[in-house]
C-alpha cells in the first residue's frame, strides 16, 4: 500500500489547527482475490481499528457514470482534532484505489 500524494489546503483561520487534506493511497490487489465487497469489509475494520471513537455515518455504493465505488462517511478522532472523513474505495485493473478526504 502506497500513497500516491496528499493534498493540503490553506487554514482558514488563526483559530483553524487542522489542515484538510486530500489522500491517494492505492494498493496492489493483483495476487489477492479481493472484490470491492471484501475490501470495503476490511476498511471498516481497520476504520474502527485505528480512529479512535470511530462512528460510521454512511455506508452506500455508488456510481459515477461506468465507474462503481463505495463511499464510506465516519466520524472519529486523531489525536486531539474530531474530524468527519469520506472515504472512496474503488478497484481499478486489480489496484484498488481509496481516496480519503479528511474534513
Amino acid at each position: 500500500m502506497g500513497t500516491s500524494f496528499i493534498l493540503f489546503f490553506n487554514h482558514t483561520s488563526e483559530q483553524d489547527k487542522f489542515n484538510e487534506n486530500i489522500n491517494l493511497i492505492t494498493q496492489n490487489l493483483e495476487d489477492k482475490n479481493i472484490d470491492l465487497d471484501a475490501y470495503v469489509d476490511i476498511s471498516l475494520k481497520q476504520i474502527a481499528a485505528l480512529i479512535s471513537d470511530s462512528k460510521v455515518i454512511a455506508n452506500e455504493r455508488m456510481k459515477d457514470g461506468n465507474t462503481e465505488y463505495h463511499q464510506i462517511i465516519y466520524s472519529g478522532k486523531q489525536g486531539k482534532f474530531s474530524l468527519i472523513f469520506v472515504q472512496r474505495c474503488y478497484i481499478v485493473k486489480k489496484e484498488s484505489v481509496c481516496n480519503y478526504i479528511y474534513c
